[in-house]
């Protein structure tokens, strides 16, 4: 049982190339159609396709469909079940960065969108946010954690630069106007949101909680209040203040060190650091936000601390080794 939208079929004189992946949980039946000047081309391109399947069952859990198909269609990309509809353009341009991003992105829907999908167009993030964080699973998965982490940076400069101005303000992401419902804030912040999540859950727990989610609402919709609840009942974290602050909340947070006070003692160094919370196009401070502050010795070696920030301002404490010449929030930026 699928909703309508994602029943899909292409006719033309097509040819395909079909194999067997063995994945985590079994064999998937791949297969790949393309016009015949195209299908060599089309081969190519998806060298890395096994990988995806192996990322997306990792962290998703299984693939439950018969088989992983694409098809090169004039038009594009829909993640019609087991025959994702492919632009040609990215289907024959070999295996390049936006092309992989893509891919990822429409297979990783056979999890968020075709398993599980939404109750509303208001809670487009849910599919949308998912597989599009599901291309930097991808990423990180094929590319290492250097190139994950700058396309965690260059998605969150993104939305920062233009969700706002293409969407006509800041919204939260559970509620966006049904005008915007397929724009930045949907895929893009949607999928700095997820990567938000993993980090507030940690990975273990957030591969627990998605998961779940998708084992337990197959073949039906969640709203982002299901989402949280469920998250919250399967890995015992309280959910609220993430989906608070994150989800249901509009704008952007920032945390800068105010103030540093440093204590020499019995050959120690005691630290109190006080950390501001900025926003941008928010309506309130954010609560139980996890942060990472790194202290560098003279010779540039770094300790690393995690701890929680709520409110405009908070107070950390730390004790070191030695006197830290540099300290800096964030220190990986992602």
């Amino acid at each position: 049982p699928i909703p309508t939208y994602l029943v899909g079929v292409a006719v033309s004189d097509y040819q395909h190339i079909d194999y067997v992946h063995t994945g985590q949980y079994g064999d998937i039946p791949v297969q790949l159609v393309a016009r015949p000047q195209h299908i060599n081309d089309m081969e190519n391109t998806f060298e890395l396709l096994d990988d995806a399947i192996d990322i997306f069952e990792s962290w998703y859990g299984p693939y439950i469909w018969e088989r992983v198909g694409f098809v090169l269609t004039p038009r594009g990309a829909m993640e019609h079940c087991t025959n994702i509809a492919y632009p040609i353009p990215s289907g024959i341009g070999g295996p390049t960065f936006g092309g992989n991003r893509l891919m990822a992105h429409e297979l990783a829907h056979h999890w968020w969108g075709n398993m599980t999908t939404l109750s509303g167009p208001e809670n487009m993030w849910i599919k949308e946010g998912n597989a599009e964080y599901g291309a930097h699973l991808f990423t990180e998965y094929t590319a290492g954690e250097e190139a994950f982490v700058d396309q965690v940076k260059s998605n969150n400069l993104l939305v920062l630069r233009t969700a706002d101005n293409n969407d006509d303000g800041f919204h939260p992401l559970s509620g966006i106007p049904f005008e915007h419902t397929y724009g930045v804030h949907t895929y893009r912040k949607g999928a700095s949101m997820l990567h938000n999540m993993r980090t507030y859950m940690g990975d273990t727990l957030f591969q627990i909680g998605q998961q779940s989610v998708l084992e337990n609402f197959l073949y039906t919709s969640i709203d982002a209040e299901t989402y949280r609840d469920h998250l919250a009942l399967v890995t015992g974290l309280d959910m609220n203040p993430f989906f608070d602050d994150w989800i249901f909340a509009p704008g952007h947070a920032d945390y800068e060190i105010n103030t540093i006070d440093i204590q020499p003692t019995g050959g120690q160094f005691n630290i109190e650091v006080e950390i501001q919370q900025k926003g941008r196009g928010t309506i309130d401070f954010h609560d139980d936000v996890p942060m990472t502050i790194a202290f560098y010795d003279e010779d540039y070696q770094k300790t690393e601390f995690d701890f929680m920030v709520s409110g405009e301002i908070s107070t950390a404490n730390f004790t070191l080794p030695f006197e830290p010449i540099m300290q800096i929030l964030n220190p990986n930026q992602a």
